[in-house]
């Protein structure tokens, strides 16, 4: 089996296992005490999928972690991404304040979790070491390597819906935004920092004001999705000499350049 291909069957592989990780996470044994505290199941469970993905790149890839990493794109300047986040959901939370209302059911937990370590954890998994490696490691265009784990990332989000049309919808939405966020990743020249603060920054938006149950969201929330998608897009077409030049951040290259794996 060629180098490449052995890639491509860890990254599956590895996605395949995702879907089920949240069920694992469930028979780790834990203490009451552990067992109580929020969301620890939920953070076992994106671990879950980091550690896999990365023992089946190495073990049955043949990937080193040192061109993993690369792949990533974490190795990269976060100053523009997070510049780029300043710009953007600075305003949009004080649209927030002004059009929408804060939500009454959230918590400092959720708000960690739900806005900072779930979306931190997932770009990592899907764009960083799914999608990144399908691109740098085992050569594939930006469809098809974006394409698949945008599904996959979708299909994660199941459980958000009611009903098939409802259920349809957020796992249309969620992958296209996975798309994006992979664009993101390519255009940023594999950066992944930018799809990170795009992530985050989204989900604290809708932790933080009530902008819906789910994905579809409220009349509100998809102005404000909307906006933010516009922005970053201006950003990463006509904005990123201003974002380096600001950050004090040296260019980095928007051209793809595959790595060769190691048999």
């Amino acid at each position: 089996m060629r180098a490449h291909w052995r890639i491509v069957l860890a990254t599956f592989a590895g996605l395949a296992v995702t879907q089920f990780t949240a069920d694992l996470a469930k028979l780790v044994p834990l203490p009451q005490s552990l067992d109580s505290i929020a969301y620890l199941r939920s953070g076992i469970s994106y671990l879950f999928d980091i550690a896999l993905m990365v023992l089946l790149l190495r073990m049955l890839g043949g990937v080193s972690f040192a061109r993993q990493w690369t792949a990533t794109g974490l190795g990269q300047p976060a100053r523009p991404a997070l510049l780029m986040g300043l710009c953007l959901f600075v305003p949009l939370v004080l649209s927030g304040l002004v059009l929408g209302r804060l939500s009454d059911e959230e918590s400092p937990s959720s708000l960690l979790f739900l806005g900072l370590i779930a979306p931190f954890a997932e770009e990592v998994t899907y764009r960083g070491l799914a999608a990144g490696g399908l691109m740098l490691l085992a050569g594939w265009r930006f469809w098809p390597a974006a394409l698949s784990p945008a599904i996959l990332f979708g299909l994660i989000h199941l459980s958000q819906g009611e009903g098939l049309v409802e259920i349809a919808s957020v796992v249309a939405i969620t992958a296209v935004g996975g798309l994006f966020f992979a664009w993101l990743y390519v255009r940023f020249g594999n950066n992944l920092w930018p799809a990170v603060v795009m992530h985050v920054g989204i989900n604290s938006l809708w932790n933080l004001f009530d902008l819906g149950d789910n994905a579809i969201g409220s009349a509100i929330g998809n102005v404000l999705r909307v906006a933010t998608v516009l922005g970053a897009l201006a950003f990463a077409i006509w904005g990123q000499p201003w974002l380096e030049r600001v950050s004090a951040t040296r260019k980095t290259s928007h051209e793809f350049v595959p790595l060769e794996p190691k048999g």
